[in-house]
Formats: C-alpha cells, sequence, structure tokens
C-alpha cells in the first residue's frame, strides 16, 4: 500500500540500470528515505526498514498469498504532513504490541500462514488508530471479525484500508454488500478486490 514509496524505488532502479549502474538494497533503502517517506522494502519480496533513515533492515521470506478488498476514501493526507505529526509517544506506547505483530509477520512469511500475517497487521493497525485516528475506524474492524477474516491493515493516512481475505474461501459478494449496507461506505465509498502481490523491483 505504499505506492510512492514503490514508484520512487522502481524509478531509482530503472535510472541505474539506464546508466550501467546495479543498485544495492542498502543504496536504494537509503535513497527511498531521501526522495520521500519510506513505507515498503525495496527490492527483496519482504523487508522491514525505518521509515526516517533507513539504518534498520531486516529481510523476510515473501508473504503468504493472499487478496485485499481495498476501501478507499476520498480523504488524502500528505506524507509530508504525516511525518510532522509527533508519532513517538504513541509509539513507545505501543512498543510490545508493535513488537507482537512484528513476530507474527516473521512467523507468517516463515510459515506462508495468511492468518497470522492478518493478525499482525490488524494488531498494527489498531495502534496506529491511536497514532492517527480515523473516523468510523471501528466498523471494518467488526466487519473482519464477525465475517472471520484474516485481517485489516490500513495505509498511514488512514483514507485506505485493506482487508485481508482469500477470495476462494471468503464469501467477497456478501462482504460487498454489508459494506453498501452500513456506514463504511461512508467513510470508503471505493472497494477494490487485489491480489497481494512480492514486493520489490524486478528488472526485465
Amino acid at each position: 500500500m505504499a505506492s510512492s514509496t514503490a514508484d520512487i524505488a522502481a524509478t531509482a532502479v530503472a535510472t541505474a540500470h539506464h546508466l550501467g549502474h546495479l543498485l544495492d538494497e542498502p543504496t536504494l533503502a537509503l535513497l527511498c528515505v531521501r526522495a520521500g517517506a519510506y513505507r515498503q522494502h525495496p527490492v527483496s519480496p519482504a523487508d522491514a526498514v525505518d521509515h526516517n533513515t533507513a539504518a534498520t533492515q531486516i529481510a523476510c521470506p515473501p508473504p503468504p498469498a493472499l487478496d485485499l478488498l481495498v476501501l478507499e476514501s476520498p480523504l488524502t493526507l500528505r506524507t509530508t504532513d504525516y511525518h510532522q505529526l509527533p508519532r513517538e509517544p504513541g509509539l513507545l506506547a505501543n512498543a510490545s504490541r508493535l513488537q507482537l505483530a512484528w513476530e507474527k509477520v516473521q512467523q507468517a512469511c516463515h510459515c506462508g500462514n495468511p492468518q497470522l500475517l492478518g493478525e499482525a497487521a490488524t494488531i498494527s493497525a489498531i495502534a496506529s488508530q491511536q497514532l492517527l485516528p480515523k473516523p468510523g475506524f471501528d466498523a471494518p474492524l467488526d466487519l473482519v471479525e464477525s465475517a472471520g477474516l484474516y485481517g485489516l491493515n490500513v495505509a498511514h493516512s488512514g483514507s485506505i484500508v485493506g482487508l485481508l481475505l482469500d477470495r476462494r474461501r471468503h464469501d467477497v459478494e456478501f462482504l460487498q454488500w454489508r459494506l453498501a449496507d452500513s456506514d463504511i461506505a461512508a467513510h470508503w465509498p471505493q472497494q477494490h478486490l487485489l491480489a497481494m502481490v512480492p514486493g520489490g523491483v524486478i528488472l526485465q
């Protein structure tokens, strides 16, 4: 969900390739941090990278396959504005919760378990709600629980919410009906059913 960072990474790798150079992961991560707020892995299928300095980089195996029903709001928040928010107190207050989420991410990727990944995303989303409250956040959270979905994730701005699911296992049409018949549509009126893909930049 970090489209701006994906654009930066792809542009940097393509430009370097055109000039006859290869970018290693640490260099690419640093470029992404300097060019824009770093929110996504640069080259490998799943990495964790410090959003502000790129000083911490931890590689993970590819995440398990799953789908997302992406709910989109007409509202936007500029990344630069988001980074002006005082987030450190909230992050420190949620340190144990975020540590648990990180452990679940690693387990999910090592075991190929979408349920664990959904749990990790949900824990992180709840912590994010304390940093930047999203109106109507409880409604998609309740839907995840009542429909037995894997979990939900949010973009840093809250303008995008993703319901993590398996379109072969979960009734997407029923979910869409539930969404239309609830207050959720007032906050996130647009829906997109997407498959999660491995991240990173691949030269072809």
